[in-house]
């Protein structure tokens, strides 16, 4: 590549990123205005350093919940799945009451695969510890093996969790295939380095961006 191809590549990339942060910008006032704004807050708040069994388990459940099912059905029936499940309380409060937690969760959410994945997640936070877990949320070990954490909502737990990386979710991954990016990720990385933005900040952005367009 010679010198000239090469700047005018790197003037093509700079010209679109500011192309992209203007509608970023704009996407993220509209966004935060909304009433997903104090949640996705909340998120970019969460800190690996600072988590709690009860973070753990409630954001674990959450990522759970979501598989296959739009957000809105999981806000929706979440508050009566957690006080099933003690409000998150205890891991071994959880494997104590265990056929409680299922029996009550079930009224509202008849969804065996999911409620045991549940009681697995707390099953492994029970029998490692919170420091453990937060240690090895990064590289996906604490979550590997557990039913419903696949690649993509393996990641969607490190980003709950405080992990700085993005959903290679089915929207996020048709952004980046519209806009000329290689994938989700590189997506919300070069946005993130560009607005100064948290990574999940960006990405929460754009999933609401790209659901409701």
């Amino acid at each position: 590549m010679s010198p000239q191809a090469g700047q005018l590549e790197i003037s093509n990339d700079y010209a679109r990123l500011q192309w992209l942060g203007l509608i970023y910008f704009g996407a993220k006032a509209q966004v935060m205005r909304g009433s997903a704004g104090s949640e996705i807050v909340a998120c970019c708040e969460t800190v690996l350093a600072q988590l709690s069994e009860e973070t753990i388990l409630r954001e674990g459940a959450w990522v759970i919940l979501s598989v296959g099912f739009r957000a809105e059905i999981v806000r929706r029936i979440f508050p009566s799945v957690s006080r099933a499940f003690r409000d998150w309380s205890s891991a071994s409060l959880i494997i104590e009451q265990a056929d409680a937690c299922m029996r009550d969760a079930s009224h509202v959410f008849n969804n065996p695969v999911k409620l045991g994945a549940i009681i697995a997640l707390a099953q492994r936070l029970a029998s490692t510890s919170t420091e453990w877990f937060a240690s090895h949320i990064s590289d996906g070990v604490a979550v590997a093996g557990l039913p419903m954490f696949g690649p993509v909502s393996s990641l969607h737990l490190q980003m709950n969790l405080g992990v700085a990386t993005a959903k290679p979710d089915r929207h996020l991954r048709r952004l980046a295939d519209n806009w000329g990016f290689s994938s989700a990720q590189d997506l919300c990385a070069q946005l993130a380095a560009y607005t100064g933005d948290d990574i999940r900040m960006i990405d929460r952005v754009l999933w609401h961006t790209a659901i409701e367009s």
